[in-house]
């Protein structure tokens, strides 16, 4: 940690107002500091060894040596942090694809104190590589470099930033950045610097807004699944599925972060769309035994199959897959009179959609469609969380005490695959305020009372002449 204090000023003391930047220069490394210590838990639970562990928190990041393979193994796509850093900000062989997948990822193996301050670092050109730099390119344009993947930082990582990385972050610029001349590059930094305070509080507001209770028409509802158009129906559906994928946050899809539940802004959409494809499984349930009649049972059992087909067809997997759980609740599955009665045309439909939406191999049939569909479509979430969980868990963090980036470029690509679909996310139905806001809150019964509904309506041991 000692190496926080050996930053070379960019600047001679020739005034006052050099000074006061100075000693806010001096604050800003004790700030740092503190984040380093609460940082040291984390790095020390990766298991490095103590030569690794200084590399990784003690050394500034201008003592590491690119022609050393002691702490790092690019042919492995392993290293410390350091040789990282040094990599993310090469000006001979920059690469976007690397520095986006880094940033996106990083808070796997270090927190937003720990990056902020080996940027830093790296901004600060010691006086004795000065002259290696400027061979290569010029110590400004690594500075700019490093400007923009703060910028970038910012807009991916907002929510991990908080108040006291964002005033380090402005004394940056106002101390370092533009007294050095690099004006424009600081502005910009201001406004992806207020973009991220902005986004932070309005997602605090959105969720909220979103978290409050809301009453539900369980009549109205039920009317509505009754007697609108399926198609209009699946449209409407879709609607506000695609709101919700659209606003689903990439980082909140690593790291698990989207198992914690409490106050979690950065996975909170992530959370919200697996929760809506539960509450569609129980609604779908909840709406076929709210029918004491057999043959009305056996109606809107129909109904929801035909939903369903209606929901492939224009690619909205996850209320698709949403419905096929709830057809296959346990409360649905022992219903041995509905069953029976369904026409051969829903039977068949059931079985294609069973057959599509089979877990077996990975969900093999569905990844094979999905690889050929075309955008607007919405993914079932839960195959790519899942595969993420598959991969921290199949892959080591470490390898030979070294950080395994592998592991988050293997994560990295499903982020890609799943940014896409987003910005590609824009049905072009048109919303019947009637229909959708019925269908944002959903009314359904839970498990239990599922069960106990269904025994009432079938009994165990029950004959057909039994049932009404």
């Amino acid at each position: 940690l000692s190496s926080c204090f050996s930053v070379r000023l960019p600047f001679k003391f020739s005034d006052y107002t050099t000074i006061i930047s100075s000693i806010n220069r001096i604050s800003e490394t004790f700030s740092i500091l503190l984040g380093l210590i609460h940082n040291y838990k984390e790095i020390s639970s990766l298991e490095f060894s103590d030569e690794t562990n200084h590399e990784h928190l003690g050394n500034n990041v201008w003592k590491f040596n690119p022609f050393t393979a002691r702490f790092h193994n690019w042919a492995e796509n392993t290293g410390t942090i350091n040789s990282f850093i040094y990599k993310l900000t090469s000006l001979e062989d920059y690469d976007e694809t690397f520095m986006k997948c880094f940033i996106t990822t990083c808070p796997g193996f270090m927190n937003a104190y720990v990056l902020f301050n080996k940027l830093i670092e790296r901004f600060n050109v010691p006086e004795d590589k000065e002259k290696e730099v400027n061979s290569k390119s010029s110590v400004s344009s690594l500075q700019i470099r490093i400007c923009i993947i703060v910028k970038y930082w910012l807009s991916i990582h907002y929510f991990d930033i908080d108040s006291q990385i964002f005033d380090q972050i402005e004394n940056f610029i106002n101390s370092v950045v533009i007294p050095m001349g690099h004006t424009d590059v600081g502005n910009r930094l201001f406004s992806a610097l207020d973009e991220a305070k902005h986004k932070q509080d309005s997602i605090i507001e959105e969720v909220e807004t979103f978290s409050k209770e809301s009453v539900i028409n369980y009549r109205s509802n039920l009317l509505i699944v009754q007697s609108t158009d399926i198609q209009l129906l699946a449209e409407q559906m879709t609607i506000f599925d695609t709101e919700l994928f659209r606003k689903v946050e990439l980082v909140g899809l690593l790291n698990g972060n989207w198992e914690d539940k409490v106050e979690n802004y950065k996975a909170f959409y992530t959370l919200q769309i697996s929760k809506r494809l539960n509450t569609i499984a129980l609604w779908t349930a909840s709406c076929i035994l709210s029918q004491s009649l057999l043959n009305q049972r056996i109606k809107m059992f129909e109904r929801f199959i035909d939903l369903a087909v209606s929901l492939k067809k224009i690619q909205n997997y996850n209320s698709l897959a949403g419905i096929f759980v709830g057809l296959n609740n346990a409360s649905i599955n022992r219903l041995k009179y509905t069953l029976q009665g369904l026409s051969s045309e829903s039977n068949a439909s059931l079985k294609q959609i069973e057959s599509f939406l089979n877990p077996s191999s990975s969900y093999k049939s569905y990844r094979a469609v999905l690889s050929t569909s075309k955008p607007p479509l919405i993914p079932f979430i839960s195959v790519y969380l899942s595969d993420l969980v598959f991969i921290n868990e199949g892959n080591p963090k470490t390898i030979k005490n070294l950080i395994n980036f592998n592991r988050s470029e293997l994560s990295y690509e499903i982020l890609k695959t799943v940014s896409v679909q987003k910005q590609e996310c824009n049905y072009s139905f048109p919303k019947r305020s009637d229909i959708n806001e019925s269908l944002k809150h959903l009314p359904y019964l839970d498990d239990s009372q599922l069960y106990k509904v269904s025994l009432a309506l079938e009994p165990r041991n029950a004959v057909r002449s039994d049932i009404l």
